[in-house]
């Protein structure tokens, strides 16, 4: 029988942000096929504006590690420092500190778990998961609740959009009443936009291809075209860009000589949605900015590593004996289908010598009760074998 592993990859911190935007705009529809023929059996890809990772199963001597690394992450060799690769509890363990926002720049968010849920239900939806994949994940998904739920709330609370609110609080001064501009209404549109009214901000401007997730009241006010933009910038304080395309959303020729924009724009995307050019006379924040403030601002959050490791190992540890137990079902498999033969040889041989009396039916009853008793007995020692000795 032929063991089954785990693996993750993909790509850290320490890419810069121009290389990151390139490498990371992967063709997905080209990911499966590229796993399949490294021998990869099942995946679920976890892409969001800080990663690009890959979580899978394989067959021992089947995956072709070197070729996964090179057709995933063709980068220069100065950069192959910053493409990481794990198997086994290893891998348990990254995804589990991903769900308890360990491993997040922004360390504690609240966001990463909603869309660690969103990677595994596309993947699961497709037929790209396995029973393996989908126990990691939902167990994933319970530590991660688990770490929520264990502090305090104002560190639980935290967010891109709070620290975008802060920032901008720092430029602005106080936003009551001021106008801003989001761009894309994702989770981190959703997050910048709650920030804003939570600080009692003037109206707020949404330009999204999904206009049935937009609030209609006040203050939201929904741009449905691309040429309204114009308006909305000269009514704006700020502009903040939360979704990425393969071209700038907001470019010089895009905007023309009349337009006015803002003196403060965001730029959360990944690809960068705003060209740099744009930047002249201006004070652009983007990503990789955001992600330096994060790790200065969270630091109240190391109080509580300590605690969430300890957690976290023992959360692993339980997975990897679940995992164990696995890799006993087709061994118990093997031995119901022992027991089935034997008792019904037991059986058949009864029948014909018997005479169908009362005993003799009860016999029957008792064996089959038996059967039944000891296969679960014999079963629940094997798992348990699997589980913790081996």
């Amino acid at each position: 029988m032929k063991r089954v592993f785990l693996f993750a990859t993909g790509i850290d911190e320490r890419l810069p942000l121009a290389l990151r935007e390139r490498y990371l705009a992967f063709p997905e529809r080209e990911l499966p096929e590229i796993l399949k023929e490294v021998g990869c059996s099942a995946f679920v890809l976890l892409e969001t504006c800080q990663r690009f990772e890959v979580y899978g199963t394989a067959e021992e001597e089947s995956l072709q590690r070197e070729d996964l690394l090179q057709r995933l992450f063709p980068l220069p060799d100065p950069y192959r420092a910053s493409v990481f690769y794990l198997e086994n509890a290893d891998a348990v363990r990254r995804l589990f500190r991903i769900a308890a926002g360990l491993e997040s720049a922004l360390h504690g968010e609240v966001h990463i778990l909603g869309q660690l849920k969103r990677a595994w239900e596309k993947a699961h939806q497709n037929g790209h998961t396995d029973k393996l994949l989908n126990v990691l994940f939902q167990d994933a998904l319970r530590v991660g609740k688990k770490v929520q739920r264990s502090l305090h709330r104002e560190r639980a609370l935290r967010s891109f959009g709070s620290l975008v609110a802060e920032v901008l609080e720092e430029l602005l001064g106080s936003l009551e009443g001021k106008g801003f501009c989001i761009l894309g209404w994702g989770t981190l549109g959703r997050s910048v936009a709650g920030t804003l009214l939570s600080r009692k901000a003037g109206t707020i401007f949404v330009f999204s291809r999904h206009l049935h997730h937009i609030p209609q009241e006040k203050p939201f006010v929904v741009i449905t075209e691309k040429r309204a933009i114009k308006e909305a910038f000269a009514r704006s304080h700020a502009v903040v860009c939360a979704s990425g395309s393969a071209r700038h959303l907001l470019a010089p020729e895009d905007l023309g000589e009349t337009a006015t924009l803002p003196q403060v724009l965001v730029d959360l995307a990944l690809p960068r949605a705003i060209d740099p050019a744009l930047a002249k006379g201006r004070k652009l924040l983007d990503l990789e900015t955001f992600l330096g403030l994060a790790r200065e601002r969270t630091l109240p959050f190391v109080q509580e590593s300590e605690h969430l490791e300890v957690l976290i190992t023992e959360k692993v540890e339980r997975f990897l004996r679940k995992w164990r137990g696995f890799q006993a079902d087709p061994i118990i498999r093997n031995i119901a289908l022992c027991f089935e033969e034997t008792f019904l040889e037991a059986r058949g041989a009864i029948i014909r010598a018997c005479n169908h009396d009362e005993q003799e039916l009860l016999l029957l009853r008792h064996i089959e009760w038996v059967q039944r008793k000891l296969f679960r007995k014999t079963a629940e020692q094997v798992r348990r074998f699997f589980e913790e000795e081996r």
